[in-house]
């Protein structure tokens, strides 16, 4: 680990842009050299911001893992690759964008599955929430 924070902090005095302006170049020719005088246009701040708002949002929905019973004689395409596209497509992405649209959404369905636990542990002796 202390080696990856070395190399990070290497490339990062390696590659930084900020520094002192030589006094031998113009400020303003300097700034043209790159093309975009150093800042993001509306474009890049858009795209970094929805980027950010997705991934995250992907990331922090936990579904439920579904039970998958492996037939006999199934074929490889069916199991690695249909199967997870479909539940992809069926149940993480309509999740995805309910917790994208309507947060709420999932706080709620949170709760209901917190007050489930609790009736199943009553049935259940020795289980805990």
């Amino acid at each position: 680990m202390l080696v990856l924070i070395l190399a990070y902090s290497f490339m990062q005095g390696v590659y930084t842009e900020a520094g002192p302006i030589p006094a031998s170049l113009d400020p303003r020719k300097s700034a043209t050299l790159n093309g975009n005088y150093g800042q993001r246009n509306i474009w890049s701040i858009i795209w970094s911001c929805l980027s950010t708002i997705f991934l995250c949002t992907w990331v922090s929905i936990h579904p439920n893992i579904h039970f998958v019973r492996e037939k006999p004689g199934q074929n490889w395409f069916r199991t690695w690759l249909w199967d997870p596209l479909w539940e992809v497509i069926t149940y993480k992405l309509p999740l995805f964008l309910w917790a994208l649209l309507v947060p709420e959404y999932i706080l709620a369905w949170a709760v209901r599955q917190f007050l489930q636990a609790g009736v199943i542990k009553k049935k259940v002796p020795g289980w805990t929430r």
